[in-house]
């Protein structure tokens, strides 16, 4: 890290076909982890990235979708937690690649990094309140959900997270997004965490790297100064 720019702050000027979004994922992790490796962190996800293409020895869809049970789920053990979902930890890569448990959007970065390293057509899907993934074919759009486990959903099955969420269905919602607001929902996720334990200063760096993805946003402005001030205060 340098003094004059946060690496991710660095890394997010480029545009979105440009990223990793695995290594800028585990760039906005250095708030909380300075001395971590990012490099080695990549390469056990470009190992994994090997290990299920091996096993999938076709590249058709149902190929694609058992290797990636195979070798993230069976083998490795990739799972949303059974506990509460406000755990810090459960947001950053690092710690979900090292605890193998995480947010659904964390879980979906580790597929989508995979299947994008190996040129598979994925995307990630924002479910207001639960985030997966979509397997594009030629006519349709197969939704998988690795917070739990990969399994199939159906539309009834997005419908009804969204819905179970007091939300009212959009098409919208099954709509591809892009790397960078994956990464601002991340941190947002982390925002709230933050935010509900009083953890002012590392609330405020989490803020900082929402600027750098929404240089112009008011609202992260205003809140910024907002927790400098409580921070200032409690000094």
């Amino acid at each position: 890290m340098t003094d004059d720019i946060h690496p991710f702050d660095d890394y997010v000027r480029q545009d979105d076909c440009d990223m990793r979004l695995a290594e800028a994922a585990l760039r906005f992790a250095y708030d909380r982890y300075p001395q971590m490796n990012e490099a080695a962190y990549l390469s056990r996800l470009d190992a994994l990235a090997c290990r299920v293409e091996r096993c999938a020895g076709g590249n058709g869809p149902e190929d694609q979708v058992r290797a990636l049970r195979t070798v993230l789920v069976e083998e490795e053990g990739y799972l949303g937690p059974a506990a509460s979902l406000n755990d810090p930890s459960y947001s950053y890569l690092n710690d979900v690649l090292d605890r193998k448990v995480g947010l659904p959007i964390a879980l979906s970065a580790i597929w989508l990094d995979i299947t994008w390293q190996l040129e598979w057509p994925f995307v990630g899907i924002g479910l207001p309140g639960h985030f997966v993934i979509g397997q594009c074919g030629p006519s349709s759009l197969r939704i998988l959900d690795p917070f739990y486990g990969g399994r199939l959903l159906s539309r009834k099955d997005c419908e009804e997270l969204v819905v179970r969420g007091e939300l009212a269905w959009s098409d919208s919602y099954l709509a591809p997004v892009t790397t960078k607001i994956m990464l601002a929902r991340m941190l947002n996720n982390l925002r709230r965490a933050y935010l509900d334990r009083g953890e002012w200063h590392e609330l405020g760096c989490v803020l900082r790297r929402l600027l750098a993805l929404n240089p112009a946003s008011e609202d992260i402005q205003r809140e910024e100064r907002v927790i400098a001030t409580i921070r200032a205060s409690l000094n």
